[in-house]
């Protein structure tokens, strides 16, 4: 299929991951999590400097790792290190507001508090006020 197409089917799985999360059904959102996994990672692999891809997989990463933290799966901090990775090379130069808070949100899970903090202070003070932004800074706690 056509790499927009995927790179579609990839969102709608990471949203809907997002919504069993939410509903506190954690299983379903492993599940529909870990296909947006496959399909990113597969994605990245194609174009890696896809920036929109590369995010996805950041963010999937992240919600994985929190669901994981939820059930107490000391996995959750490999989850958010991998969400760290992923991210990483979208922070040189300027990034766009929404790669910063991906990035503030994995330097905070994978405990790197101080840098993270900068960052979210600084978004905060641009009046970044994105829902998922507030919630990925400000729960879970570390596993």
């Amino acid at each position: 299929a056509h790499f927009t197409a995927r790179r579609s089917r990839a969102a709608a799985a990471r949203g809907a991951g997002r919504v069993e999360l939410a509903h506190g059904n954690i299983a379903a959102a492993i599940d529909a999590l870990q296909v947006a996994q496959r399909l990113y990672e597969q994605l990245v692999r194609e174009r890696a400097d896809d920036r929109s891809a590369r995010a996805g997989l950041g963010e999937t990463l992240l919600l994985i790792g929190d669901a994981r933290a939820v059930r107490g799966d000391g996995a959750a901090s490999t989850s958010w290190l991998e969400a760290r990775r992923a991210l990483e090379p979208l922070t040189t130069g300027s990034p766009e507001m929404d790669i910063q808070a991906l990035w503030a949100a994995a330097l905070l899970r994978s405990g790197d508090t101080d840098q993270a903090g900068e960052l979210v202070t600084s978004l905060q003070a641009r009046g970044y006020r994105e829902p998922n932004f507030v919630k990925l800074t400000t729960t879970p706690a570390r596993s």
